[in-house]
């Protein structure tokens, strides 16, 4: 479990280093900011014409209009920003030259 444990940071420690993640995270975070204010304003509008609503916070998912979802953000882009991550860290090991070491070392 310590092998597995060494692995686990030196990957966090090239992802978190790496500027492809903080671009991705910049991007992500610019989203759900605008999907968060985009949603902020389409319930204003439509709590214009009620007097005292009870369930505001339901009133976000069932609201008409063409919202965008953080939810199909994510499912869009989730599994295309792993491949993204995957794929950089393939590529850092083997322009590293230590992806065949990695390869043939089994961890304990």
């Amino acid at each position: 479990m310590q092998g597995l444990w060494a692995i686990y940071r030196k990957e966090l420690a090239d992802h978190l280093s790496s500027y492809r993640f903080v671009i991705l995270f910049a991007l992500i975070a610019m989203v759900s900011f605008i999907t968060s204010y985009m949603a902020g304003i389409s319930l204003r509008e439509n709590l214009e014409g009620v007097a005292k609503p009870k369930f505001v916070f339901l009133m976000l998912f069932n609201t008409p209009g063409a919202l965008f979802s953080m939810v199909q953000f994510v499912a869009f882009f989730g599994p295309l920003i792993g491949l993204v991550l995957g794929f950089d860290a393939i590529n850092r090991e083997r322009a590293d030259g230590t992806l065949i070491k990695l390869v043939s070392q089994p961890i304990y």
